[in-house]
């Protein structure tokens, strides 16, 4: 999971997430592994290149929504 302070991260981390990052990427918990099977993020924005990066091989990045970065068309399709 992402998020954007420390306190939400904790709050996530309560609710069952074992890794949570903040919007640059980094571990809220100082330790993650090489990559991750799932990520979901609520905001998009220019964050969104360096979360697909993280990613294991056929792993999931869920977006619930792209609230930030500049508007453009562009295709969910990848293969």
């Amino acid at each position: 999971m992402t998020t954007s302070s420390a306190e939400r991260g904790e709050r996530l981390m309560e609710y069952g997430a074992t890794h949570v990052l903040d919007r640059a990427g980094n571990s809220l918990r100082g330790h993650e592994p090489a990559g991750f099977d799932v990520i979901v993020d609520i905001v998009g924005g220019p964050a969104l290149p360096a979360f697909l990066t993280r990613l294991v091989p056929n792993g999931r990045l869920v977006l619930v929504g792209l609230v930030a970065g500049p508007r453009r068309r562009t295709s969910a399709r990848c293969c």
